[in-house]
């Protein structure tokens, strides 16, 4: 049986939309959130009235002359041994809006890398300064920044896979204007961009097993395969999605098996030695904004669906890969508003849930709002309509009438307990994966274990 748990609840303050936990050894305990806020140049804040980035940009016009886009990034440290409140806010800092970060993939030797794709068109380099293994006392410094053009926002970036080697540590990021760019962060400068897609190049993604290939998908509904020493045109171009696609991920457990999401609401899966048919499709019901691999477990895929939450797919190969199956195991739909950063843990797994903690709400006067401590709440939030989904685009919102009375913090947890299926006592004979997910409008940081057979 599959079963998921709230452990613990985040206000970031901001809009939230992307989050990652730190994959490198000894420090998987921290956790980035980033987050994305349109402001008017008088100083009026209206997130809901974004013009879309491909018109804003039309032209080469700088997105930020009418508005400015503001940002945090957020470090956490997570403490198994604390069941009530195991996250803690360590740093944060201001930035322009934050649309994607990634922390540098397994098999560094260096102290932690975490790159931010942010609304000025930068790519910002941060490496941790604290060597305690422990975690619960790290920072972050800014050791580069790359600009890749201001008048353009990054929206996404991916890491190539370490195993193949220090000379194949690279980054691709995408930006606004469809175009791709080939990063050395060692030097921390452009070694090839390229125009890939008409509109906003929403995704850019390394495969996992082959240097040589990465994969984007573009507002122009293409999913394009590239080699990045000739970039004058794509290996392959599949337009099946028919519309954005947001979302790519290459598994590392299994070779040449690719996952994309679209705003079609389905997550295909595709052989990419072959990216004429998928493999299979699933539906998840809403934009699928990010895909995320299971670290550990082959066939484990994590969705943020934007506006109908979060949910795990199984993808189940055969001997045959044209055999395989694919469906969705479990649905986390605890979050109030638009479903965008999704994220599994590396640590390693427990064999049942913690119990359910008294109170969701967790104050540590330790820290100061300066160092970006962020009060945990549940049952705080608002219920908004959401008409259109994608944190640079324009919004249609409608915000619910305010019930008569507010839900108790109990009331909150019982309705919460009933929806995701929960039980107080701890689950038997299970293991269990720590997931965490974020969402935009309701500002909200979610930390949860997903019981597992």
């Amino acid at each position: 049986m599959n079963r998921a748990r709230t452990l613990q609840v985040f206000d970031t303050e901001l809009p939230a939309d992307t989050v990652e936990w730190c994959p490198t050894e000894g420090w998987q305990t921290l956790l980035a959130c980033g987050t994305y806020k349109l402001v008017e140049v008088d100083g009026k804040t209206e997130p809901g009235t974004a013009s879309r980035v491909g018109d804003s940009n039309a032209g080469g016009t700088n997105p930020c002359s009418s508005q400015s886009r503001l940002g945090h990034v957020n470090l956490f440290h997570y403490d198994a041994t604390l069941p009530a409140c195991p996250l803690r806010a360590l740093q944060q800092w201001d930035t322009a809006g934050v649309l994607d970060l990634k922390w540098q993939k397994q098999g560094s030797t260096q102290l932690p890398v975490l790159a931010v794709a942010s609304a000025q068109g930068t790519l910002d380099l941060h490496q941790l300064v604290d060597s305690n293994v422990q975690g619960d006392c790290s920072q972050l410094k800014l050791n580069s920044s790359l600009v890749l053009d201001p008048t353009r926002l990054v929206l996404s970036l991916d890491w190539a896979n370490p195993k193949h080697g220090s000379e194949w540590q690279r980054l691709v990021c995408s930006d606004s204007c469809g175009e791709l760019w080939l990063i050395d962060p060692g030097v921390a400068r452009p070694l090839v961009h390229w125009h890939a897609h008409v509109f906003e190049a929403w995704v850019a993604a390394f495969d996992a097993w082959n240097p040589h290939l990465l994969y984007s998908g573009g507002d122009d509904g293409k999913l394009c395969a590239w080699d990045p020493r000739q970039v004058e045109r794509a290996i392959f171009t599949n337009t099946r999605h028919g519309v954005g696609v947001c979302s790519i991920s290459s598994s590392p457990h299994q070779e040449h098996l690719l996952a994309t999401g679209s705003y079609d609401e389905q997550v295909f899966f595709w052989d990419s030695r072959s990216l004429c048919i998928p493999l299979n499709k699933c539906e998840v019901g809403g934009g699928v904004w990010r895909l995320k691999w299971h670290p550990r477990r082959k066939g484990l895929l994590l969705a943020a669906a934007m506006h109908n939450g979060f949910h795990i797919i199984e993808h189940d190969d055969q001997a045959d890969d044209r055999n395989s199956s694919c469906h969705v195991v479990s649905s986390y739909i605890a979050h109030e508003s638009l479903a965008y950063g999704a994220d599994w843990s590396w640590l390693a797994p427990v064999k049942s849930l913690p119990s359910l903690p008294p109170s969701s709400r967790c104050d540590d006067s330790s820290i100061t709002s300066s160092e970006g401590a962020a009060l945990s709440s549940i049952g705080q939030t608002q219920n908004f309509r959401i008409l259109y989904e994608s944190p640079t685009s324009t919004f249609d919102i409608e915000l619910e009438d305010e019930p008569e009375q507010r839900e108790t913090q109990e009331d909150t947890l019982a309705n919460e307990a009933a929806k995701l299926h929960i039980t107080k006592g701890p689950f038997q004979e299970s293991e269990s994966s720590l997931v965490a997910t974020c969402s935009f409008y309701d500002h909200m940081l979610h930390v949860w274990c997903w019981q597992h057979d």
